[in-house]
């Protein structure tokens, strides 16, 4: 294990990367409204990567209490990161009830965010495919 250690080391090192935990999912928290009234039991979905179609690959990570809140605590790993990038993050959020599946968010623009309030998800319209999903979903941030 100790040789795979100083390994790592000599690599990061030679290229310029430094290992690191950093976060591949921030903390997500938000709440699900339905005509301005809490959504409790919606299930919220994240995937760690952008699907072709948004919010395939996406796997249920938390429910609405009765007020409509959620959290999220984030997921993090090692990574080997190059000390002068400043990476992106390429996560996406949906909110489902029932078999209704809507989509709530991506990461806006690059860089590593630890956590995010992605404010209030609105399902009160029926869900429709994003026509760009870099315009943004339901949550409002």
């Amino acid at each position: 294990m100790k040789r795979i250690g100083i390994a790592m080391l000599a690599v990061a090192l030679s290229t310029g990367c430094v290992p690191r935990m950093q976060p591949d999912i921030p903390e997500l928290t938000g709440i699900v409204e339905r005509s301005g009234s809490p959504v409790a039991g919606a299930t919220i979905l994240v995937a760690e990567r952008w699907a072709q179609a948004p919010c395939s690959s996406a796997r249920p990570v938390a429910e609405t209490d009765h007020l409509g809140r959620f959290a999220f605590k984030g997921k993090r790993s090692l990574h080997l990161a190059v000390v002068a990038a400043d990476p992106k993050q390429y996560w996406e959020m949906c909110v489902q009830i029932g078999e209704k599946v809507w989509f709530g968010a991506r990461p806006a623009g690059f860089g590593l965010q630890k956590s995010i309030d992605l404010g209030t998800c609105d399902v009160t319209h029926e869900p429709t495919p994003p026509k760009d999903p870099r315009d943004g979903g339901i949550c409002g941030r």
